[in-house]
């Protein structure tokens, strides 16, 4: 069957132009950003949805393990992915986390970045190991 994963997410409206790792709000939270983990796991997937597309410019989402970026995943909505980015980690790049760890989602838009009305939904998937009293 495979391990399971689960969804962690954040969510921006009206994301602006000109941003540089902003920090996305975690699930409901207003602005509470971050979400601490309660069990180590890994995080194997990235998934970015927004409405309406972009005219120009570019928004790049990343994550970041207790403010320290990691190099996969990234996705990038721009004139070629204009509404929906997806993007997976194998098995050997994973990015591994543990129970206590600040997961971020940071997004850096370009300065031609239109339109600011913009919302995302983003999902971060990850695996999570199973609860062991410490």
């Amino acid at each position: 069957m495979g391990t399971a994963t689960y969804p962690i997410t954040f969510g921006r409206t009206d994301l602006p132009a000109d941003l540089t790792d902003y920090a996305l709000p975690h699930g409901h939270a207003g602005d509470a950003c971050g979400a601490v983990l309660p069990y180590p796991g890994d995080i194997v997937a990235l998934s970015v949805s927004g409405s309406p597309e972009p005219a120009a410019g570019s928004a790049t989402f990343e994550v970041a393990i207790n403010g320290v970026k990691i190099p996969t995943p990234i996705a990038v909505i721009n004139a070629v992915n204009t509404q929906r980015a997806l993007t997976t980690i194998g098995h050997e790049a994973k990015a591994t986390f543990k129970a206590g760890d600040r997961v971020d989602v940071l997004v850096t838009t370009t300065a031609d970045w239109d339109p600011t009305t913009t919302d995302f939904a983003i999902e971060l998937w990850c695996t999570l190991g199973s609860y062991a009293p410490g």
